[in-house]
Parts: structure tokens; sequence; C-alpha cells
């Protein structure tokens, strides 16, 4: 069995990246299991309605023609809208977690916003809001000047780069949370979320890994019954 994760995609309605299609198309060539580990579309900056037949949509299901694929929704990307844009696509599973096991070894993939305990309530509230009221949502980000039609050049629009300055600060608290998870789960915990790659070996031979993300560094993970390769997926 090979699994291909990776996370972060931060799509917008006018299309794929030509990395994320490069990646599908990788794991296809393999019969890789595709699970696609949370913040794959940027409902926090767009509508979600937008998404609805979009490009991004038409080209996601056409890259992949019939090929499975699990989306973990997370927090630019809330479950239910996720499934209102994607549940139509019967080789699309939408969760916000999976387990999967690859030989004796179980994997368990999530986003991993949740480790991040220092600011969660914060986010928790940001999440409800986007959630639940995503036209005040957006409205909010109008007037501060966050929504990518709002910033000054095409490098500032990565909304992603400036997160992952942010995150950086909390990093080592999400990856120290994410050990305590593998370590309860007794199981190899995968996240995303934090945009850096890292991998921590732990005594009994389990690792937690973070993935990277898909749109910065083009990361992504190999999985198979010899263990994890950090992978990249160039454009």
């Amino acid at each position: 069995m090979i699994v291909y994760e990776s996370s972060d995609w931060h799509i917008y309605p006018e299309g794929l990246s030509q990395q994320v299609r490069n990646w599908i198309t990788e794991g296809k060539k393999e019969q890789a299991i595709l699970i696609g580990n949370g913040d794959l579309s940027e409902f926090m900056y767009r509508r979600w309605q937008d998404f609805v037949d979009s490009i991004a949509v038409r080209e996601l299901e056409e890259v992949l023609d019939g090929h499975p694929f699990t989306y973990i929704a997370n927090n630019h990307d809330p479950i239910r809208f996720v499934r209102k844009v994607y549940g139509h696509i019967p080789n699309i599973e939408i969760v916000e977690e999976k387990d999967v096991p690859v030989g004796d070894t179980l994997y368990h993939f999530e986003h991993g916003s949740r480790f991040s305990v220092d600011w969660r309530l914060l986010q928790v509230v940001n999440h409800w809001i986007a959630s639940w009221f995503p036209d005040f949502w957006l409205w909010w980000q109008n007037k501060r000047g966050r929504l990518p039609s709002q910033l000054k050049d095409k490098d500032d629009r990565a909304i992603t780069e400036k997160e992952s300055e942010r995150y950086r600060h909390h990093t080592g608290i999400i990856w120290r949370n994410a050990l305590r998870d593998a370590l309860k789960r007794n199981a190899v915990t995968v996240i995303g979320h934090t945009h850096t790659y890292g991998k921590h070996e732990l005594a009994k031979g389990l690792v937690w890994v973070d993935g990277g993300d898909m749109q910065k560094d083009c990361d992504y993970l190999r999985i198979t019954e010899q263990g994890v390769e950090h992978l990249r997926a160039v454009p």
C-alpha cells in the first residue's frame, strides 16, 4: 500500500495549481491512496458559493478521473461548505480526520489546527464566524484590507506566506501536541497547518510528521511499509 499526503493547497475558484496536478498525477501512477490534509480550498477569503461548479472544482474532478480522494476539511475549509462544493463528486470522501493502516503501522491524518492550544480560543471564534456567518466574515476581512484583491502585489497575495511567518512562533507547541497525540493513539500522527515540514522519531518507534504545504514549498509525503518520504511536487 502507498499513501500520498499533501496539505494547505489554499486554492481559489480560478483553478488548481500545477503542483497539485503533479501530485495527483504521480499518486495515480502508483495507485496510491490520495489524502488532502486540510486547508485545500480558501473559503476564508472567498465565498464558498464562488467555488460551486468553479474551474478549480471541475479541474480537480477531471485530474482525479474517478481515482479515490480523501478531502480532510478544517479551519480554512469548514466541512459543511466542503460538502456543498465537492459533495456531488462520488470519488471524493469528505471527513475531518482519517486513520489508515499501512503494513503494521496505523497512520492518523488530521489537519492539526486543534493542536495550536496557545491561540485556540481565538481560532475557534474565527472558525465559528467564518463557518456560520461567511458574509460577515468577508465584510470584516474587507474592512481590515485582508482580502487577496486588496493586497499590493502578487507576492503579498500569498496569504499563507504571511500565515507561515506567524505560525513559526507557534510551530513548536503544535508539534509537541502532535507528538503527544501520536503516543496516545499509538499511531503515526500526520498533520499540516504550520506550512513547515517536520518529523520526529519517538522512543516507541512511532513518529509524528508535519507534511509542510503544497502552495509555497510544494511538500508532500509518500508513505509505504518502509516509512515516510518527504518529497516535492515541482511545478
